[in-house]
């Protein structure tokens, strides 16, 4: 993505959340294996870890990618001349903004009891009313952010199919073929396997999305340092949103 390529701190942050992504999934999979082949460890510690369980820190990791990712969408609104790209930035915020609530609260997994399903699907059910409440929001969404710059546009798409990837499609087939397979080799090796990519997959279209935005904050001289006594003509239309006039003093804010 040239979005990312532009920006030396945008790979930068890519590379750093990346990295902790995968120390998440190394300390889950080392841990449990150990934990299930070896020897057994403190609850504690195997809970602490697990990528499967609420309040860990796979979870607060997931909670502090979405609530960076909603500073940085309501900065770049603030930042934007642009009131059709200003809303676009806003809704995108709501929405991770909810994702982030609901890494802690879990209110998907109460959508079962909501819609009172329960049965064979178990703790899958909350797919069935989700998915159709996810393509609405999907709709709402790309006809928002459809205002945004259009370098924007390929790498919050790439974040969301790889977030959708993970949380509907790794998740509903984990469910499924779960209920029918089963046995030893499925919980000790297949079900968390699956459950480490489902949640890296979330994490990582999160990642995308973080970096992109951080990227186009670079972009607009967000993290330029002003040069004194040095002004920069006004220009008569922004190259950005292409429909608004940027003024500004200081140093260029388009590289």
């Amino acid at each position: 993505m040239t979005t990312l390529a532009g920006s030396r701190r945008a790979r930068r942050v890519l590379g750093l959340l990346l990295l902790v992504n995968a120390v998440v999934v190394v300390l889950y999979a080392g841990l449990f294996a150990i934990h299930t082949f070896v020897v057994g460890l403190p609850r504690e510690l195997t809970h602490m870890v697990n990528m499967n369980r609420e309040s860990t820190l796979a979870t607060w990791f997931g909670a502090a990618l979405l609530t960076t990712a909603a500073v940085l969408s309501i900065l770049s609104a603030a930042l934007t001349p642009d009131a059709k790209a200003r809303r676009g930035w806003i809704v995108l915020a709501l929405g991770v903004t909810y994702l982030a609530v609901d890494e802690v609260v879990l209110i998907h997994e109460r959508l079962p009891m909501l819609f009172r399903l329960d049965g064979e699907f178990a703790t899958h059910a909350w797919l069935i009313p989700a998915i159709p409440i996810v393509l609405i929001a999907l709709v709402v969404m790309a006809h928002l952010l459809r205002h945004l710059p259009t370098y924007m546009r390929p790498v919050l798409l790439t974040g969301l199919a790889v977030f959708t990837a993970g949380a509907i499609v790794i998740e509903g087939l984990t469910g499924f073929i779960g209920d029918d397979m089963g046995g030893p080799w499925w919980d000790k090796v297949f079900f968390p396997a699956s459950v480490a990519l489902e949640e890296s997959l979330e994490f990582i279209g999160v990642i995308i999305v973080v970096a992109g935005i951080v990227a186009h904050l670079d972009r607009v001289g967000v993290f330029t340092r002003p040069t004194p006594g040095v002004r920069t003509p006004t220009e008569p239309e922004s190259p950005i949103y292409g429909n608004a006039p940027m003024r500004a003093s200081g140093p260029t804010m388009i590289d």
